[in-house]
């Protein structure tokens, strides 16, 4: 905010310098900010690299996933999920397998869906799968059971 009141995202090189000189930040927090920098560079890369959305959604933590989703609605106005698929069925470049698709969609689900669309899978086909279908309801978190 010192080197740049107005909050136009321009800071001159001597404006950083001198705050910089003064002591700026702890190292630790100068890393800090690197990573964060690095990752909000790879977000906005995601727009126009495939590679780039992999990385980011692989590494991202749930929540910062779900954050991606709604800024992404609020920014495009579309579904991210949908787009992934549009985008992957394209020939320009990303031909990706369904289970490519379904990895990267699954980034996107809430932790309801991904549990329903597991035990769906696990009971959809010519039989039950009943020993995953035991290890999901088994392993299924208390706190979900109820919105299942």
């Amino acid at each position: 905010a010192v080197c740049d009141p107005a909050h136009t995202g321009n800071v001159p090189f001597s404006a950083f310098a001198s705050w910089a000189d003064g002591g700026g930040m702890a190292e630790e927090q100068l890393q800090h900010a690197e990573v964060l920098g690095n990752m909000a560079q790879r977000c906005n890369d995601c727009l126009k690299e495939e590679g780039c959305l992999i990385e980011v959604m692989a590494v991202a933590h749930h929540d910062t996933c779900q954050a991606m989703k709604t800024s992404y609605e609020e920014h495009f106005h579309a579904d991210l999920a949908e787009s992934i698929t549009t985008k992957a069925s394209e020939q320009d470049g990303w031909i990706f397998s369904n289970n490519w698709k379904t990895a990267m969609k699954a980034l996107l689900e809430t932790e309801e869906e991904l549990w329903v669309r597991a035990l769906n899978d696990a009971m959809r086909g010519l039989g039950t799968d009943e020993d995953t279908l035991t290890a999901l309801i088994c392993t299924m978190p208390d706190r979900l059971r109820q919105s299942i």
